[in-house]
Order: C-alpha cells, then structure tokens, then sequence
C-alpha cells in the first residue's frame, strides 16, 4: 500500500515537472512570436507550478525568462529584479554559466537604462563567472558588451583595450559574428574621433561578416 501511494506521488510530481517544462517551452514559444501577455502568463504559471514543486532549477529558469520579456516591453526595473533573483538561484545551484548569462542580461537592461556604471559592475561580474568556467566565447562576448560601455563613455582608450581582448577571444575559437560586433564598435570609436573614413571601413568589414 505504502508503496503503491509513492509511485503515485512520484507520478504526481513527473506529471508537474512535464506540465511545468511544457509552459516554459510554450512561453518562449509566445514570446518569440510577439505575444508578451500570453509568455507571461504561461510563464507566470509554470513558475509557480515549479515553485510548488521546489524545483529551483525551473524556477531559475523561468525567472530568467519573465526577465527577458519585462525587458523587451521597457519594463527594466521589473526586468533586473528578475535577473537578480534568476542569479542568486543560480548561485545556490552553483552553476557559474548561468550567473554568467544572468549577469549579461541584467546589464543589458541597466544599458538600455542609460546607467552605464551598473552595467559595466554587470558586464564585469559577468566576466568573472565566465572565466570559472573557461568559456572563451562568452568571456570575449562580455569583453565587448564592456567595450560598448566605455564608448557610450567616450572612454575611446578603455574602449579599444576592450575591444582587443574580445578580439583575442573570438579568433581563439573562430567566432566571426563577435569579431564583426568588435569591427562595429571600433567604427564607433572611430566615429566620435572623426576619422569618418576608418569608421566607414570598419562597418564594411563588419557587414561582409554579417552579411
């Protein structure tokens, strides 16, 4: 009898989780499709169906994805509470790629706000969770989203050191589309120096990539 009743909770808790991953999957499905009030409500409700459940990895993951849409509306502040309780979950799991993404995410959203000083402590912790785990790319990626900062600064020097740090890492491990974000951002740097000619040819280069 004992037995027959945890097969059954053990069913009941499977049944959840599917439930819950299928939501997780549907709203971002919503969401890609421009439905913002049908992600947030299928995501709303499998983030309490995982809470019910205490599984912190659903959660963490739905967190991150109500984050994502607050942001595309301009919901920022609501956006990056998201992002914080997304991270502080993915610390607890110890999971540093995770905090990594997070840590990005929520500087976009500070960026978008035009609060460059927390987007570059962001981008920074961003950084750091990535080189714990050696992901070259993602290290490079966060080089970038740092250059990016310190030029809508006009901080050009900072900028370009960035820019060359993100560059050794996308040629490390061949990625082209970050090597052509890095071309943009020095047509940037180019741009409020007025060498107009460089930036010209720095957003050629890029777009060959792009293209």
């Amino acid at each position: 009898m004992l037995a027959d009743q945890s097969r059954a909770i053990a069913q009941q808790v499977d049944d959840a989780e599917r439930v819950a991953t299928s939501l997780l999957r549907s709203g971002f499905f919503a969401f890609e499709q421009g439905s913002w009030e049908q992600a947030t409500t299928r995501l709303d409700t499998g983030l309490a169906l995982a809470r019910e459940q205490g599984n912190e990895l659903l959660q963490a993951r739905f967190l991150g994805n109500l984050a994502i849409v607050q942001h595309v509306q301009g919901q920022l502040e609501k956006a990056i509470a998201l992002y914080r309780q997304n991270i502080d979950t993915f610390e607890r799991l110890g999971s540093p790629m995770d905090v990594g993404r997070g840590y990005s995410n929520m500087g976009f959203s500070y960026q978008r706000m035009g609060d460059l000083e927390q987007a570059e402590t962001a981008f920074r912790r961003a950084l750091d969770s990535f080189k714990q785990v050696g992901e070259v790319r993602e290290e490079g990626v966060a080089y970038l989203h740092l250059a990016e900062v310190a030029l809508g600064r006009s901080d050009l020097a900072l900028a370009r050191e960035h820019c060359s740090r993100a560059t050794q890492r996308f040629e490390r491990v061949g990625f082209d589309l970050g090597i052509a974000d890095v071309h943009r951002v020095h047509a940037g740097i180019a741009g409020q120096e007025g060498r107009w000619a460089v930036a010209e040819r720095y957003l050629g280069e890029a777009l060959t990539i792009y293209v």
